[in-house]
């Protein structure tokens, strides 16, 4: 998934748009819609955020399953504040939830992760950390692929049959690659004490 995000972010044809520029254009909306009160503004900026998505030709099927699962992270966490706060409350958060999910997203699928990391890198006060951050990448990419190859040899061999079994093997897989992480991770000391 990792991989296609910066495959979609490097074709979109607003990947040499500045990455500043891009920053400040999703992530004020999410903030000043954090104090807004009006549903109305918040659909505007919704339906702003969706053309913007349509301009910019982003994966539909792709953020779409990326605003679900944070409209469902959302409802479950907003089903305390029904009871506190009250409906139309739960329902403005709801609403919020829906624009900061279009416009991150709008963030990922068209800025490329690499020309963000260059950008901050010039900086010499968070140099270090842009380091860091590219070989956290390329940790979870590696994660990330040595999750789908256990996977694909577990479905060859007659995995993932049932909801019972898929439960079983999905936890399976989670404790290979965390053990092979624990074991690359001797090695990785093992290389730097010498």
């Amino acid at each position: 998934m990792l991989r296609e995000i910066a495959a979609y972010a490097k074709a979109n044809p607003y990947a040499n748009m500045h990455p500043i520029e891009k920053l400040l254009l999703c992530i004020l909306p999410i903030i000043v819609m954090g104090f807004v009160q009006s549903w109305q503004l918040i659909i505007i900026n919704i339906i702003c955020f969706i053309g913007m998505h349509y301009m910019a030709k982003t994966p539909y099927k792709r953020v779409l399953k990326l605003v679900v699962e944070i409209l469902l992270f959302y409802l479950i966490s907003t089903v305390i504040l029904v009871f506190d706060k009250g409906l139309s409350f739960a329902l403005l958060m709801m609403l919020r939830g829906l624009s900061a999910s279009l416009c991150l997203s709008l963030f990922i699928y068209t800025t490329p992760f690499d020309t963000l990391l260059h950008y901050f890198s010039q900086f010499e006060s968070i140099r270090d950390l842009c380091d860091i951050s590219k070989s956290v990448e390329r940790f979870f990419i590696l994660l990330e692929d040595e999750g789908n190859l256990i996977v694909l040899a577990m479905k060859s061999r007659g995995g993932f049959q049932g909801f019972k079994g898929r439960l079983h093997d999905m936890m399976k897989v989670f404790m290979l690659v965390f053990y092979n992480t624990m074991e690359r991770w001797k090695i990785t000391q093992e290389v730097l004490a010498a």
